[in-house]
């Protein structure tokens, strides 16, 4: 199996297209395995590129523990470059079929020869004001859908906060698991950490900002323009960019997928998963 390693803003994946190695048959197991730290490649997830008759590639997202997640920000924007490496596309639009639907996306070279920029329409978030558990120490909270789950935390101080303890309880409150965002606005933006469901902290989650930026625009904390954005959403590994249609609702994710290498696995190494 041959994969490319990608990140957006440190939050890492693993992709594995099925147009450079056929079909692909990879479960929980291998995943696990090829996203480990120690014993693995490591990353955040591992995205598989599968082929589609109604998109350019569809994409299926296994956590770091093997769970099936049903989109991811920086995931799509990862997968996203590495059809393009694939093709040798250097900028463009393509639609990717995701488990949450389908999303558009522009991409265009950055600043650097091993970084695309990604802007992916995320579509439109459904949100709901809930109240705040009472372990989260939180002044407002959030469910919020944008073809997966969040729990969006308005918070005061996000260096009181501990997300891998404080994550992994939070993230039961929902069957399946939640992704759980702290956040502070700020006049020029967001701060923002997370854990993510199936991985734990991560540097930078994009489905998170969005969600976040979403839950703050619903709530009040940005006026409603007919167009608001770009807002900065800062993460411990950078900073993307969400726009918010006010008009539509529609959601657009902006930032960078940075190419890391080419991996090439044994079939020794991935029989070891089914062992």
């Amino acid at each position: 199996m041959r994969l490319t390693k990608h990140h957006g803003l440190g939050n890492d994946f693993l992709v594995a297209l099925e147009s450079v190695n056929g079909p692909l048959h990879v479960g929980p197991a291998t995943a696990r395995l090829l996203c480990d730290r120690h014993r693995g490649i490591g990353a955040d997830g591992l995205v598989m590129g599968r082929s589609s008759t109604e998109a350019v590639v569809a994409m299926e997202l296994l956590n770091a523990d093997g769970s099936r997640a049903e989109i991811s920000g920086n995931g799509l924007r990862c997968l996203v470059h590495a059809v393009a490496r694939a093709n040798g596309w250097g900028e463009g639009e393509m639609l990717v079929q995701t488990d949450a639907g389908p999303r558009h996306a522009v991409f265009r070279p950055g600043d650097r020869s091993d970084t695309l920029v990604v802007d992916c329409e995320m579509g439109v978030a459904t949100v709901e004001e809930v109240e705040v558990p009472a372990q989260a120490g939180a002044s407002r909270a959030w469910r919020v859908d944008v073809g997966n789950p969040h729990l969006v935390l308005l918070v005061d101080d996000l260096s009181d906060i501990s997300p891998s303890e404080e994550g992994a309880a939070l993230q039961r409150l929902l069957a399946g698991g939640v992704n759980v965002e702290w956040v502070v606005p700020a006049k020029d933006g967001v701060d923002l950490v997370v854990y993510e469901r199936g991985v734990g902290p991560t540097l930078a989650c994009g489905s998170g900002a969005v969600a976040a930026v979403a839950a703050l625009w619903r709530g009040g904390a940005f006026s409603p323009k007919r167009s608001t954005g770009p807002i900065s959403v800062r993460m411990p590994g950078g900073r993307a960019r969400v726009s918010v249609d006010a008009d539509s609702g529609m959601l657009t994710l902006s930032g960078p997928s940075v190419f890391v290498g080419t991996v090439e696995i044994e079939d020794e190494f991935l029989a070891v998963a089914s062992s």
